[in-house]
């Protein structure tokens, strides 16, 4: 029943989507690279979601995210000083996707790494590790991220996950925030998790949030987060 109801609950509001040139108030302007792909496969009516914060396990080495518009160009405090903005912010809105879907009877659950910057990447608790191996038992697993702020900003949308064929909730989660298309798995992992230099630059990541499984991401906001 869990996969049935959050496909439900997300094809509700596909009616209310925006055009994809719109600006969205909570996503701002969706995605606009060329994409094809579409979800087909049916998720098990059993499937479990898990949820993730985006950066969790890389502050303060590659890949520790966007400090957000207010901090890298207005000055600001940042919400917390052991993370970026961005962190803070996606795990604000993992905490509110769980509580919420557990409130609607959802079969779904968070992850939070015991440690704020794991340096190896392949470390059994990074994101990835957990993500790939409840993907790999099952599950369906979406990662929060914020996108990249003004011109570097890509636009909302869904990376489809490359672990298995794209499902239902795929579809429908792309017909709400956009669609990216198909990459090679080590190229996202790559723009997620190694781009610090470019984060204090621009303020952003070039995708955003998994969705599907570990290699499945979906771009949050199109602005980056904001402050306060």
């Amino acid at each position: 029943m869990t996969a049935g109801l959050i496909l439900s609950a997300v094809m509700a509001t596909a009616a209310k989507t925006p055009h994809p040139q719109d600006d969205d108030p909570l996503t701002g302007v969706r995605v606009g690279l060329p994409a094809s792909w579409t979800g087909r496969a049916t998720a098990s009516e059993s499937m479990e979601i898990l949820v993730l914060a985006g950066h969790a396990d890389s502050q303060g080495i590659e890949g520790a995210g966007t400090s957000g518009a207010a901090v890298d160009r207005g000055g600001a405090r940042p919400m917390d000083a052991r993370m970026r903005d961005e962190l803070f912010w996606n795990r604000r809105v993992r905490d509110a996707v769980v509580k919420t879907g557990q409130a609607r009877g959802l079969k779904i659950r968070s992850y939070e790494p015991d440690q704020l910057t794991i340096a190896n990447e392949e470390d059994p608790r990074t994101n990835w590790s957990v993500g790939r191996r409840h993907h790999d038992a099952g599950g369906y697993a979406l990662e929060i991220h914020f996108d990249a702020y003004g011109r570097h900003g890509v636009g909302s949308g869904l990376i489809p996950n490359l672990r298995s064929p794209a499902t239902r909730i795929d579809e429908s989660l792309a017909l709400n925030f956009g669609l990216y298309p198909e990459l090679p798995r080590r190229s996202w992992r790559t723009q997620t998790r190694h781009q610090h230099s470019r984060d204090r630059q621009t303020g952003g990541t070039a995708g955003a949030g998994f969705a599907g499984s570990a290699e499945s991401q979906c771009s949050g906001c199109r602005a980056g987060p904001s402050h306060r």
